[in-house]
C-alpha cells in the first residue's frame, strides 16, 4: 500500500489527454488481493475499508491498462449502481422514520416548530409526518433518477443541472450530520460527480472499446445489491447498498452485571463496556442520560418498537431489573473495536466468540437479533439467543405493526415459529 501511494504513474493515457498515467497493474492487483484475503480472514477489515465502494472502483483502474475511456465509463457505472442501489433500498416503509429522526436533529434547523413539523402531531404522535414523507419520497426519486440523467447527458446544461442537484443532495446529508452515517462517503461522491460526470461528461457507453469486462463488473456489483436486498441476513447492508434506508440488521443485548465483569476481564479491548465508560466520567446517575439517548434513537426508528418488544421475551423467566440493555453496536465497538450499524458484525458469530472467551452462565447474556426486511416481504425475522445455551426462539414481526406504533410502545405482535429448550 505504501509503495502504491508513493509510486509514479506508469505511462500516459492518450485517450484522456494525461501524461501522469496509472499505477502499475501488479500494484492494483496486489491491493485487491490483499483486501480480499484480509476480508476472508476478518470481514470487519473488508467492511471498514468500504470494499463495496473503493475496491470496486479500484477494479476499474485495471481497465485503464486497456483503454482510459473504459476506465472512466466503468467508474461512472459503478457510481450509478451505488446511487440506484441505495435508492432502491429506500423503497420501504422505514425510510420516513429515518428522515423524521435525522431532520428533527439537523443542526441547521434551529426553530423548534420546524423540527416538530417532521412528526404527525408532536409530542403525542411521533410517527413521521407529511413533511418527512415528502422529503423521503423526493430524495429517493432524486437518488434514483438524477444519476441516470447525469450519465446519459454528455455535457451542456442537463449535466450542469444534474450535477448541481447531486452535489446539493450529498451536501444535504453532510450538513444534517446524521448519526452513524459515513460522511466521508458523501464527500467522495461529490468529488466523483465533479471529476467523472462533469470533468469527463462527453464519455459514455458508445465510447467503450472493451464492453465485456465492464459488463461483468457491473453484473457482479448489481447482483450483490439484489441478493443483499432479497437475503439481508446473508449480505451486509454495506455491500447491499442499503445506506441509511432504515432497514438494517440490528441486535439488542441484555447483559447482567456479572456478565459485564466477565467481558471486561475476558475481552482484550481498547475500551470497557459503554455503561462503565460513562459511569467513570459522569457518575452512575448521569451516565444513564446518554444511555437512554441511545435507546431513544433506536426507538425512533421503526425497528426499535420490535427490538424492545422482543427484549421482554428474551428476558422472560428472569428479573428484568437484573439486566442492562445494551445496543449491539456498542457491544461490537468494545469487543471488535469498530462498528458500522451493521448487525452482521454482532450476530451469532460474535456471541460465540465472546462466549468462548468469557464463559457466560445460562441467562447471563440474552440477545435479540432482528433481521432486515427482505425487499419482497413485509416481515422481519428475529432470533432470541442465550450466549451460553444458544438460540431458544425464532419467528417474525410484521412491518405494518411496527410503523403504526409509537417509539415508546413495546407491544408489537410477535409471530413465534420455533421455540427451543434453553
Amino acid at each position: 500500500m505504501l509503495s502504491a501511494l508513493f509510486t509514479d504513474g506508469a505511462g500516459p493515457i492518450p485517450e484522456l489527454g494525461t501524461t501522469v498515467g496509472l499505477l502499475p497493474a501488479w500494484q492494483i492487483v496486489l491491493i485487491l488481493l490483499l483486501l480480499g484475503v484480509l476480508g476472508l480472514r476478518d470481514k470487519v477489515i473488508f467492511l471498514a475499508a468500504r470494499g463495496e465502494v473503493y475496491a470496486t472502483l479500484t477494479v476499474t483502474f485495471l481497465f485503464g491498462r486497456l483503454n482510459g475511456i473504459d476506465m472512466i465509463v466503468a467508474a461512472k457505472l459503478v457510481f450509478l449502481v451505488i446511487w440506484i442501489g441505495a435508492a432502491t433500498s429506500k423503497l420501504n416503509r422505514h425510510f420516513p422514520f429515518v428522515i423524521s429522526t435525522m431532520m428533527s436533529n439537523n443542526p441547521l434547523f434551529r426553530p423548534r416548530f420546524i423540527k416538530r413539523m417532521f412528526f404527525k402531531k408532536f409530542p403525542g404522535d411521533l410517527r413521521p409526518g407529511l413533511l418527512s414523507r415528502i422529503v423521503a419520497h423526493v430524495s429517493t426519486v432524486i437518488e434514483m433518477c438524477v444519476p441516470v440523467v447525469l450519465f446519459v447527458a454528455h455535457g451542456g446544461w442537463p449535466t450542469v443541472v444534474a450535477a448541481t442537484i447531486m452535489v446539493c443532495f450529498h451536501l444535504g446529508i453532510l450538513t444534517a450530520i446524521p448519526m452513524g452515517v459515513p460522511l466521508e462517503w458523501n464527500v467522495f461522491m461529490i468529488f466523483g460527480v465533479l471529476s467523472l460526470f462533469v470533468g469527463h461528461a462527453c464519455l459514455g457507453l458508445a465510447d467503450v472499446k472493451n464492453p465485456v469486462p465492464l459488463a461483468i463488473l457491473i453484473a457482479v456489483v448489481a447482483g450483490i445489491v439484489i441478493a443483499g436486498n432479497v437475503f439481508p441476513r446473508k449480505i451486509s447492508f454495506l455491500a447491499a447498498m442499503r445506506y441509511y434506508a432504515g432497514n438494517w440488521d440490528t441486535t439488542l443485548w441484555c447483559i447482567k452485571p456479572s456478565a459485564e465483569d466477565k467481558i471486561n476481564r475476558g475481552i482484550v479491548a481498547i475500551a470497557s463496556m459503554p455503561a462503565a465508560q460513562l459511569e467513570r466520567f459522569y457518575g452512575k446517575d448521569r451516565a444513564q442520560i446518554p444511555m437512554y439517548l441511545g435507546y431513544a434513537f433506536r426507538a425512533m426508528n421503526s425497528h426499535g418498537r420490535a427490538l424492545f418488544t422482543l427484549a421482554h421475551r428474551a428476558m422472560a423467566g428472569h428479573d428484568e431489573d437484573d439486566y442492562v440493555i445494551t445496543d449491539g453496536e456498542r457491544v461490537c465497538s468494545t469487543a471488535v473495536g469498530w462498528n458500522f450499524g451493521d448487525g452482521h458484525l454482532h450476530n451469532e458469530q460474535l456471541i460465540a466468540a465472546m462466549q468462548q472467551r468469557c464463559g457466560f452462565q445460562p441467562g447471563e447474556v440474552r440477545v435479540v437479533l432482528l433481521d432486515a426486511q427482505p425487499i419482497h416481504r413485509q416481515t422481519q425475522e428475529y432470533r432470541l439467543v442465550d450466549a451460553a445455551t444458544g438460540e431458544f426462539e425464532r419467528g417474525y414481526v410484521r412491518v405494518a405493526d411496527m410503523v403504526n406504533r409509537q417509539p415508546w410502545d413495546d407491544d408489537v405482535p410477535v409471530n413465534k415459529l420455533l421455540a427451543f429448550v434453553s
